[in-house]
């Protein structure tokens, strides 16, 4: 292990936990959870509950935890290989009640893991969750732990032999958590990869739990279509009348719903003539132009086009352009010449997969925040 972690194939957390002997932590899960139920209720009126769940709801979630908290006691002493077993039995019996078992032994086994006890929080949250059959949302607050409960979910739902796809706001957040979990996961046979380069290899679509952006599933699915090739494993034919996916774990729900909701994938393919050429002159030429209320014509930029710039040397390919799109592309310099702003609705950054400097916009209305890969239309970026 040592010569792993000095060839850099294993890092300092990995080793930390290959080489942790010894008795299991000790579990610090509390059997009393009176106060955060009476937040939850919505009796002490607590600002952080924005979103109260139902008292049914709410009573049944209650029970759970007292269940749970007593196979976690029962289980405490287990080794981290015995959970493994124990885990594994229950995958190969494809038992459909197993949720609380599967719970018990996912906290078992991450406190065994990485040295980390799961507060009440977190399991109550993921309990809520598992009480709806289908479009759930929690809202966690900042430093509860998300990622381990996404992390835990994950582990139970994969565990009763479900697919996973788990959609994170950014590339880099989803290879974090699914490197975080990849040793983790494996221990007990599940299987986990991203789909976030631009051309994943087929074998990554057939894991367990599958990390990636919104667009990455997009594109997959595109792909399929566009090739006639299949990506995602296919069900049996005996349970065809099910749905084709079966979970979705999706971190930043507001992210995907309303910052990047227009931001749909699009995939193209390259055309015979490209235009490229043209967006610098036009751009030249809008900018030279006295700004007033009227733009320049259509006519007025195919003339510069055909005769002054470059002295006619794509007089051809000016030819076949319409109005409509010298038009377009009128407007779109305009845009970018006195409409948009530096820092503000857009900034130089660097893209680290191309190693190069780029114009990457900002999201100047909403989040503030940098929308990476993506590009406004109409020539503009």
């Amino acid at each position: 292990m040592l010569t792993k972690f000095a060839s850099h194939e294993i890092d300092l957390r990995q080793l930390s936990s290959r080489l942790r002997v010894g008795e299991p932590p000790t579990p610090k899960l509390p059997e009393n959870i009176d106060d955060f139920i009476r937040k939850l209720s919505g009796a002490t009126q607590d600002p952080n509950v924005a979103f109260r769940i139902s008292d049914d709801i709410l009573n049944e979630v209650i029970s759970d935890y007292k269940k749970v908290h007593h196979l976690v006691r029962t289980l405490e002493k287990s080794s981290f290989s015995e959970l493994v077993l124990e885990t594994k039995r229950i995958r190969q019996q494809r038992s459909s009640d197993s949720d609380l078992l599967l719970i018990a032994l996912g906290y078992l086994a991450i406190l065994n893991k990485f040295s980390i006890s799961l507060h009440e929080s977190q399991i109550i949250s993921l309990l809520g969750l598992l009480r709806y059959n289908t479009n759930v949302f929690a809202q966690i607050k900042t430093g509860e732990g998300k990622s381990f409960i996404i992390g835990l979910l994950g582990f139970v739902l994969a565990a009763k032999n479900q697919s996973v796809h788990v959609i994170s706001f950014s590339n880099n957040l989803a290879k974090r958590d699914q490197e975080e979990f990849f040793d983790f996961y494996r221990e007990f046979g599940i299987s986990t990869s991203h789909i976030c380069d631009q051309s994943p290899k087929k074998n990554r679509f057939q894991s367990d739990i599958i990390y990636g952006m919104a667009s990455d599933f997009e594109f997959a699915i595109m792909r399929e279509m566009l090739d006639c090739k299949e990506l995602f494993p296919q069900k049996p034919q005996s349970v065809n009348s099910r749905p084709r996916f079966d979970c979705v774990i999706i971190d930043e729900a507001d992210n995907l719903a309303i910052d990047t909701v227009q931001n749909s994938a699009i995939m193209g393919i390259p055309v015979e003539e490209s235009d490229d050429w043209v967006y610098i002159p036009i751009f030249r030429f809008v900018k030279n132009h006295e700004r007033s209320r009227l733009l320049p014509t259509a006519n007025a930029l195919r003339t510069f086009l055909k005769e002054e710039f470059l002295e006619g040397h794509f007089s051809k390919k000016v030819d076949k352009l319409t109005d409509k799109k010298l038009n377009e592309w009128i407007c779109s310099a305009n845009h970018a010449i006195y409409e948009l702003h530096k820092e503000k609705d857009y900034t130089i950054g660097y893209n680290r997969l191309l190693s190069v400097k780029e114009i990457q916009v900002v999201d100047a209305k909403n989040t503030g925040q940098i929308q990476h890969g993506v590009r406004w239309q109409g020539g503009v970026h």
